[in-house]
Protein backbone atom coordinates (compact mmCIF):
# COMPACT_ATOMS: atom_id res chain seq x y z
CA UNK A 1 0.00 0.00 0.00
CA UNK A 2 2.60 2.12 1.00
CA UNK A 3 4.50 1.64 -1.96
CA UNK A 4 1.50 2.42 -4.13
CA UNK A 5 0.94 5.76 -2.47
CA UNK A 6 4.84 6.49 -3.10
CA UNK A 7 3.89 5.72 -7.18
CA UNK A 8 0.76 7.25 -7.66
CA UNK A 9 2.49 10.87 -6.25
CA UNK A 10 5.90 10.20 -8.05
CA UNK A 11 4.65 8.77 -11.17
CA UNK A 12 3.32 12.46 -12.54
CA UNK A 13 6.49 14.30 -12.00
CA UNK A 14 8.52 11.30 -13.56
CA UNK A 15 6.32 11.78 -17.06
CA UNK A 16 6.82 15.64 -16.31
CA UNK A 17 10.31 14.97 -16.77
CA UNK A 18 10.55 12.40 -19.25
CA UNK A 19 8.05 14.47 -21.13
CA UNK A 20 10.35 17.87 -20.83
CA UNK A 21 13.52 15.94 -22.15
CA UNK A 22 11.96 14.26 -25.16
CA UNK A 23 10.33 17.76 -25.82
CA UNK A 24 14.05 19.15 -25.61
CA UNK A 25 15.53 16.41 -27.50
CA UNK A 26 13.02 17.14 -30.78
CA UNK A 27 13.95 20.74 -30.85
CA UNK A 28 15.97 22.09 -33.83
CA UNK A 29 19.85 21.51 -33.21
CA UNK A 30 20.54 25.44 -33.05
CA UNK A 31 17.40 25.31 -30.25
CA UNK A 32 19.64 22.78 -28.39
CA UNK A 33 22.95 24.58 -28.57
CA UNK A 34 21.55 27.15 -27.03
CA UNK A 35 20.11 25.56 -24.27
CA UNK A 36 23.43 23.63 -23.49
CA UNK A 37 25.26 26.89 -24.24
CA UNK A 38 22.59 28.47 -21.30
CA UNK A 39 23.36 25.66 -18.82
CA UNK A 40 27.16 25.99 -19.41
CA UNK A 41 27.18 29.67 -19.02
CA UNK A 42 27.57 29.30 -14.95
CA UNK A 43 31.12 27.11 -15.87
CA UNK A 44 33.79 28.64 -15.27
CA UNK A 45 36.09 28.76 -18.77
CA UNK A 46 38.62 26.82 -16.26
CA UNK A 47 36.52 24.39 -15.50
CA UNK A 48 35.21 24.06 -19.30
CA UNK A 49 39.14 23.07 -20.32
CA UNK A 50 39.80 20.92 -17.74
CA UNK A 51 36.66 19.54 -17.82
CA UNK A 52 37.62 18.63 -21.46
CA UNK A 53 41.07 17.63 -20.76
CA UNK A 54 39.73 14.69 -18.34
CA UNK A 55 37.54 13.53 -21.00
CA UNK A 56 40.06 13.16 -23.36
CA UNK A 57 42.81 11.56 -20.70
CA UNK A 58 45.31 14.71 -21.16
CA UNK A 59 46.82 14.63 -17.98
CA UNK A 60 47.37 18.35 -16.46
CA UNK A 61 48.34 19.95 -13.03
CA UNK A 62 47.40 23.21 -11.62
CA UNK A 63 50.20 25.71 -11.52
CA UNK A 64 50.83 28.72 -9.63
CA UNK A 65 53.29 31.28 -11.62
CA UNK A 66 53.61 34.36 -10.10
CA UNK A 67 53.81 36.77 -12.77
CA UNK A 68 50.31 35.27 -14.14
CA UNK A 69 46.82 36.48 -12.34
CA UNK A 70 45.53 33.46 -14.18
CA UNK A 71 45.45 30.21 -13.90
CA UNK A 72 48.07 27.65 -15.65
CA UNK A 73 47.49 24.12 -15.96
CA UNK A 74 51.20 22.10 -16.75
CA UNK A 75 50.71 19.57 -19.70
CA UNK A 76 53.12 16.69 -19.74
CA UNK A 77 56.32 16.31 -17.94
CA UNK A 78 59.80 16.03 -19.30
CA UNK A 79 62.74 13.21 -18.26
CA UNK A 80 63.64 14.53 -15.11
CA UNK A 81 59.61 15.37 -14.14
CA UNK A 82 60.83 19.47 -12.50
CA UNK A 83 59.24 20.70 -15.80
CA UNK A 84 56.09 20.47 -18.03
CA UNK A 85 56.45 20.15 -21.87
CA UNK A 86 53.40 23.03 -22.08
CA UNK A 87 51.32 25.56 -20.11
CA UNK A 88 48.23 26.34 -20.53
CA UNK A 89 47.98 29.96 -19.63
CA UNK A 90 43.97 30.01 -19.11
CA UNK A 91 42.63 33.70 -19.92
CA UNK A 92 38.64 34.50 -19.44
CA UNK A 93 37.74 36.84 -21.40
CA UNK A 94 37.38 40.38 -19.30
CA UNK A 95 34.48 41.57 -19.07
CA UNK A 96 34.93 44.94 -17.64
CA UNK A 97 37.24 48.14 -17.69
CA UNK A 98 38.06 47.35 -14.06
CA UNK A 99 39.80 43.84 -14.65
CA UNK A 100 41.89 43.99 -18.32
CA UNK A 101 44.68 41.93 -19.11
CA UNK A 102 47.78 43.72 -18.50
CA UNK A 103 49.11 44.12 -22.90
CA UNK A 104 52.07 42.68 -21.83
CA UNK A 105 51.73 39.27 -19.58
CA UNK A 106 51.15 36.91 -22.53
CA UNK A 107 54.61 38.20 -24.31
CA UNK A 108 56.42 38.80 -20.99
CA UNK A 109 55.16 34.70 -20.31
CA UNK A 110 56.13 33.54 -23.67
CA UNK A 111 59.88 35.19 -23.38
CA UNK A 112 60.35 34.05 -20.00
CA UNK A 113 62.60 30.85 -19.33
CA UNK A 114 62.37 30.27 -15.60
CA UNK A 115 58.82 29.31 -15.80
CA UNK A 116 58.21 24.79 -15.43
CA UNK A 117 57.15 24.44 -18.70
CA UNK A 118 58.84 24.23 -22.39
CA UNK A 119 56.81 26.49 -24.23
CA UNK A 120 53.47 27.95 -23.78
CA UNK A 121 50.16 28.42 -25.43
CA UNK A 122 48.03 31.63 -24.31
CA UNK A 123 44.55 30.44 -24.39
CA UNK A 124 42.07 33.31 -24.68
CA UNK A 125 38.42 32.65 -23.60
CA UNK A 126 36.76 33.93 -26.75
CA UNK A 127 39.73 31.72 -29.29
CA UNK A 128 38.59 29.02 -27.32
CA UNK A 129 34.47 29.49 -28.35
CA UNK A 130 34.79 30.82 -31.62
CA UNK A 131 37.65 27.95 -33.07
CA UNK A 132 36.71 25.40 -30.44
CA UNK A 133 37.78 22.21 -32.80
CA UNK A 134 40.67 23.61 -34.20
CA UNK A 135 41.52 24.74 -30.36
CA UNK A 136 41.25 21.44 -29.33
CA UNK A 137 43.39 19.51 -31.94
CA UNK A 138 45.91 22.39 -31.40
CA UNK A 139 46.32 21.36 -27.52
CA UNK A 140 46.42 17.72 -28.37
CA UNK A 141 49.08 17.81 -30.95
CA UNK A 142 51.10 19.39 -28.74
CA UNK A 143 51.36 16.67 -26.00
CA UNK A 144 51.46 14.24 -29.00
CA UNK A 145 48.05 13.01 -28.86
CA UNK A 146 47.33 13.11 -32.44
CA UNK A 147 44.88 11.18 -34.43
CA UNK A 148 46.44 11.17 -37.61
CA UNK A 149 50.27 10.86 -38.72
CA UNK A 150 51.63 11.11 -42.40
CA UNK A 151 54.72 11.05 -43.75
CA UNK A 152 55.53 13.29 -46.23
CA UNK A 153 57.52 11.60 -48.71
CA UNK A 154 54.76 9.23 -49.15
CA UNK A 155 52.82 11.93 -49.92
CA UNK A 156 52.41 13.77 -53.06
CA UNK A 157 52.71 17.27 -53.95
CA UNK A 158 50.59 18.94 -56.08
CA UNK A 159 49.63 22.81 -57.41
CA UNK A 160 46.27 23.93 -55.86
CA UNK A 161 43.39 26.22 -56.92
CA UNK A 162 42.91 29.45 -54.22
CA UNK A 163 39.04 27.81 -52.91
CA UNK A 164 40.12 24.27 -52.31
CA UNK A 165 42.98 25.83 -50.01
CA UNK A 166 40.72 28.38 -48.89
CA UNK A 167 38.54 25.77 -48.00
CA UNK A 168 40.84 23.94 -46.00
CA UNK A 169 42.45 26.59 -44.41
CA UNK A 170 39.25 27.59 -43.00
CA UNK A 171 38.68 24.54 -41.30
CA UNK A 172 41.96 23.62 -40.33
CA UNK A 173 44.16 26.70 -39.58
CA UNK A 174 43.63 28.95 -36.49
CA UNK A 175 44.11 32.10 -38.26
CA UNK A 176 41.19 31.12 -41.08
CA UNK A 177 42.14 31.31 -44.46
CA UNK A 178 43.05 34.11 -46.29
CA UNK A 179 43.82 34.86 -50.52
CA UNK A 180 47.47 34.15 -52.02
CA UNK A 181 49.03 34.10 -55.11
CA UNK A 182 50.51 30.36 -54.64
CA UNK A 183 48.77 27.18 -53.47
CA UNK A 184 50.59 23.48 -52.68
CA UNK A 185 48.80 20.58 -50.80
CA UNK A 186 50.43 17.47 -50.18
CA UNK A 187 48.12 14.27 -50.69
CA UNK A 188 47.94 10.80 -48.86
CA UNK A 189 47.46 7.98 -50.86
CA UNK A 190 43.30 8.10 -51.18
CA UNK A 191 44.24 11.65 -52.64
CA UNK A 192 43.13 13.11 -49.38
CA UNK A 193 44.55 16.84 -48.71
CA UNK A 194 46.54 16.49 -45.63
CA UNK A 195 48.53 20.02 -45.73
CA UNK A 196 48.13 22.84 -47.65
CA UNK A 197 50.90 26.01 -47.64
CA UNK A 198 50.46 29.19 -49.29
CA UNK A 199 52.55 31.74 -51.10
CA UNK A 200 52.74 35.66 -51.84
CA UNK A 201 53.97 36.89 -55.11
CA UNK A 202 57.48 37.55 -55.00
CA UNK A 203 59.21 40.52 -53.72
CA UNK A 204 62.75 42.30 -54.55
CA UNK A 205 64.82 42.64 -51.58
CA UNK A 206 68.18 44.39 -51.53
CA UNK A 207 69.88 42.65 -48.23
CA UNK A 208 73.07 44.00 -47.10
CA UNK A 209 75.68 44.25 -50.07
CA UNK A 210 74.09 41.48 -51.86
CA UNK A 211 75.48 41.05 -55.43
CA UNK A 212 71.48 41.16 -57.11
CA UNK A 213 68.31 41.35 -55.04
CA UNK A 214 66.63 38.69 -53.49
CA UNK A 215 63.75 37.05 -54.89
CA UNK A 216 61.49 37.01 -51.81
CA UNK A 217 58.41 35.45 -50.46
CA UNK A 218 56.07 35.38 -47.42
CA UNK A 219 54.82 32.31 -46.72
CA UNK A 220 51.22 33.00 -45.58
CA UNK A 221 49.84 29.98 -44.34
CA UNK A 222 50.96 26.13 -43.44
CA UNK A 223 48.95 23.88 -41.70
CA UNK A 224 47.70 20.01 -41.67
CA UNK A 225 44.36 18.63 -40.87
CA UNK A 226 43.74 19.71 -37.34
CA UNK A 227 43.72 16.42 -36.06
CA UNK A 228 47.11 15.14 -37.54
CA UNK A 229 50.46 15.80 -37.98
CA UNK A 230 52.70 15.66 -41.62
CA UNK A 231 55.80 14.66 -40.94
CA UNK A 232 58.50 16.80 -42.76
CA UNK A 233 55.27 18.51 -44.64
CA UNK A 234 56.83 22.03 -44.51
CA UNK A 235 59.97 20.97 -45.86
CA UNK A 236 58.23 18.65 -48.54
CA UNK A 237 56.36 21.83 -49.64
CA UNK A 238 58.59 24.44 -49.50
CA UNK A 239 60.90 22.65 -51.64
CA UNK A 240 58.52 21.69 -53.92
CA UNK A 241 58.00 26.01 -54.23
CA UNK A 242 61.61 26.21 -54.64
CA UNK A 243 61.63 24.54 -57.26
CA UNK A 244 58.95 26.36 -59.28
CA UNK A 245 60.23 29.38 -58.43
CA UNK A 246 63.85 29.44 -57.17
CA UNK A 247 63.54 31.69 -53.95
CA UNK A 248 66.62 32.95 -52.02
CA UNK A 249 64.50 33.17 -49.02
CA UNK A 250 61.05 32.83 -47.42
CA UNK A 251 59.49 34.77 -44.68
CA UNK A 252 56.29 33.65 -42.19
CA UNK A 253 55.02 35.10 -39.28
CA UNK A 254 54.05 32.71 -35.81
CA UNK A 255 51.90 33.21 -33.96
CA UNK A 256 53.63 33.54 -30.52
CA UNK A 257 50.30 32.80 -28.14
CA UNK A 258 51.29 29.01 -29.25
CA UNK A 259 54.59 29.02 -28.54
CA UNK A 260 57.92 31.20 -29.39
CA UNK A 261 58.23 29.05 -33.00
CA UNK A 262 61.28 27.50 -31.89
CA UNK A 263 60.18 24.57 -33.66
CA UNK A 264 60.53 26.16 -37.22
CA UNK A 265 64.56 27.26 -35.92
CA UNK A 266 64.76 23.38 -36.72
CA UNK A 267 63.80 23.08 -40.26
CA UNK A 268 66.18 26.71 -41.22
CA UNK A 269 63.91 29.40 -40.24
CA UNK A 270 65.92 31.80 -38.06
CA UNK A 271 63.84 34.40 -35.71
CA UNK A 272 64.60 37.97 -37.12
CA UNK A 273 61.85 40.36 -35.42
CA UNK A 274 59.41 40.08 -32.75
CA UNK A 275 56.48 42.63 -32.95
CA UNK A 276 55.32 44.35 -29.71
CA UNK A 277 51.44 43.00 -28.55
CA UNK A 278 48.29 43.92 -30.70
CA UNK A 279 45.57 45.22 -29.38
CA UNK A 280 41.96 43.91 -30.62
CA UNK A 281 38.58 44.13 -28.79
CA UNK A 282 36.02 41.57 -27.17
CA UNK A 283 32.39 42.54 -27.21
CA UNK A 284 30.07 40.87 -25.43
CA UNK A 285 29.13 38.76 -27.72
CA UNK A 286 32.50 37.04 -27.09
CA UNK A 287 33.99 37.97 -30.53
CA UNK A 288 37.12 39.34 -31.20
CA UNK A 289 37.43 42.43 -33.17
CA UNK A 290 40.48 43.40 -35.55
CA UNK A 291 41.11 47.44 -34.89
CA UNK A 292 44.57 47.05 -37.30
CA UNK A 293 44.09 46.21 -40.85
CA UNK A 294 42.84 47.68 -44.35
CA UNK A 295 40.10 49.37 -44.87
CA UNK A 296 38.80 49.45 -40.46
CA UNK A 297 37.04 52.42 -40.37
CA UNK A 298 36.05 52.80 -43.89
CA UNK A 299 31.94 53.11 -44.93
CA UNK A 300 32.14 49.53 -46.72
CA UNK A 301 34.70 47.91 -44.14
CA UNK A 302 35.21 46.09 -47.64
CA UNK A 303 39.36 46.09 -46.40
CA UNK A 304 41.76 42.95 -46.06
CA UNK A 305 40.51 41.81 -42.39
CA UNK A 306 36.91 41.75 -43.21
CA UNK A 307 37.21 39.61 -46.94
CA UNK A 308 39.50 37.42 -44.99
CA UNK A 309 36.41 36.69 -42.32
CA UNK A 310 37.59 38.53 -39.33
CA UNK A 311 35.65 40.88 -37.52
CA UNK A 312 36.74 44.33 -36.90
CA UNK A 313 35.20 47.65 -34.78
CA UNK A 314 32.25 49.39 -36.10
CA UNK A 315 33.03 52.66 -38.32
CA UNK A 316 31.08 54.23 -35.34
CA UNK A 317 33.83 53.37 -32.80
CA UNK A 318 36.47 54.05 -35.39
CA UNK A 319 35.78 57.67 -35.28
CA UNK A 320 35.21 58.03 -32.12
CA UNK A 321 38.83 56.47 -31.05
CA UNK A 322 40.24 58.77 -33.47
CA UNK A 323 38.88 61.59 -31.09
CA UNK A 324 41.34 60.90 -28.34
CA UNK A 325 45.34 60.75 -28.13
CA UNK A 326 45.45 58.93 -24.41
CA UNK A 327 45.81 55.28 -23.97
CA UNK A 328 43.41 55.13 -21.01
CA UNK A 329 40.22 57.62 -22.96
CA UNK A 330 40.36 55.10 -25.49
CA UNK A 331 40.13 52.37 -22.82
CA UNK A 332 37.11 54.36 -21.52
CA UNK A 333 35.40 54.10 -25.36
CA UNK A 334 35.64 50.83 -25.83
CA UNK A 335 33.85 50.31 -22.95
CA UNK A 336 31.11 52.56 -23.79
CA UNK A 337 30.40 50.32 -26.87
CA UNK A 338 30.96 47.22 -24.65
CA UNK A 339 34.08 46.35 -25.73
CA UNK A 340 36.96 45.45 -23.50
CA UNK A 341 41.04 45.61 -25.18
CA UNK A 342 42.65 42.08 -25.47
CA UNK A 343 46.65 41.83 -26.17
CA UNK A 344 48.70 38.66 -27.83
CA UNK A 345 51.66 37.67 -27.07
CA UNK A 346 53.04 39.52 -30.54
CA UNK A 347 54.22 37.96 -33.47
CA UNK A 348 57.68 36.39 -34.60
CA UNK A 349 58.89 37.22 -38.20
CA UNK A 350 61.45 34.35 -39.38
CA UNK A 351 63.06 34.05 -42.43
CA UNK A 352 64.87 30.97 -44.25
CA UNK A 353 67.88 31.88 -46.20
CA UNK A 354 67.67 29.27 -49.17
CA UNK A 355 71.50 29.37 -49.78
CA UNK A 356 71.63 27.81 -46.34
CA UNK A 357 69.33 24.49 -46.71
CA UNK A 358 69.24 21.95 -48.62
CA UNK A 359 66.66 23.37 -51.05
CA UNK A 360 69.01 25.41 -52.54
CA UNK A 361 69.98 22.70 -55.26
CA UNK A 362 66.25 23.40 -56.51
CA UNK A 363 66.50 26.86 -56.81
CA UNK A 364 69.77 26.96 -58.49
CA UNK A 365 68.78 24.70 -61.51
CA UNK A 366 65.23 26.42 -61.37
CA UNK A 367 67.76 29.67 -61.69
CA UNK A 368 69.67 28.42 -64.33
CA UNK A 369 66.57 27.68 -66.12
CA UNK A 370 65.73 30.92 -66.03
CA UNK A 371 69.29 33.04 -66.52
CA UNK A 372 69.39 34.30 -62.89
CA UNK A 373 73.02 34.40 -61.91
CA UNK A 374 73.38 33.12 -58.29
CA UNK A 375 73.86 35.28 -55.65
CA UNK A 376 77.60 35.65 -54.31
CA UNK A 377 76.79 34.63 -50.51
CA UNK A 378 80.59 34.17 -49.90
CA UNK A 379 80.89 38.21 -49.88
CA UNK A 380 77.77 39.99 -48.11
CA UNK A 381 77.28 36.82 -45.72
CA UNK A 382 74.45 34.93 -44.45
CA UNK A 383 73.54 36.28 -40.80
CA UNK A 384 69.98 36.46 -40.99
CA UNK A 385 69.76 39.14 -38.31
CA UNK A 386 72.21 41.92 -40.14
CA UNK A 387 70.65 41.16 -43.58
CA UNK A 388 67.22 41.71 -41.84
CA UNK A 389 68.07 44.98 -40.56
CA UNK A 390 70.23 45.85 -43.95
CA UNK A 391 66.86 45.27 -45.64
CA UNK A 392 65.23 47.43 -48.56
CA UNK A 393 62.61 47.23 -48.67
CA UNK A 394 61.99 46.44 -44.85
CA UNK A 395 59.01 44.93 -42.96
CA UNK A 396 58.14 47.30 -40.33
CA UNK A 397 59.02 46.07 -36.05
CA UNK A 398 56.07 47.26 -34.61
CA UNK A 399 52.15 48.23 -35.00
CA UNK A 400 50.87 51.65 -36.34
CA UNK A 401 47.02 53.07 -36.77
CA UNK A 402 46.73 56.84 -38.47
CA UNK A 403 43.85 56.58 -35.94
CA UNK A 404 44.94 58.31 -32.83
CA UNK A 405 43.35 56.30 -30.31
CA UNK A 406 44.05 53.13 -31.62
CA UNK A 407 47.98 54.00 -31.95
CA UNK A 408 47.94 55.02 -28.36
CA UNK A 409 46.55 51.33 -27.44
CA UNK A 410 49.67 49.94 -29.41
CA UNK A 411 52.23 52.43 -28.38
CA UNK A 412 51.46 52.03 -24.43
CA UNK A 413 51.82 48.25 -25.18
CA UNK A 414 55.10 48.54 -26.70
CA UNK A 415 56.10 51.14 -23.69
CA UNK A 416 55.35 48.76 -21.01
CA UNK A 417 57.35 45.76 -22.46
Amino acid sequence: MLYSNILKKTLPCLLHIYACNALVSQQPAAIRKSLAGAASSKVSFHEQVTSWLDESSIAYQDLSVSKSPYRILGLGQNLEGDSYDVGLHILPTPTQLSSPISPTLCKTLTDDKTTPFQTIIHLHQDVWNNKHEIVKARISAKVKAVNHRWFARKTTLRRIDITTSMAFLQQHHLWGATRSKFNYGLFAKDDELVAVATFSPRRHVQRGNSSRPYRSHELIRYCAQRDGHVIGGITKLAAGFCKDFAPDDIVTCIDRDWGDGSGWQDIGFERVSVMPPLVMAVGGDGIRRYMVGAGIGKENQSGKDDRNGRPVISVHTFEKLDSITDHEDANSILATQNLCPVYDAGVERRILLVANTKLESKATIRRRELGIKDLDVSEEGTNAVDLWGQSVPSFPNEYYSSNSGINSLLQYAKEKE
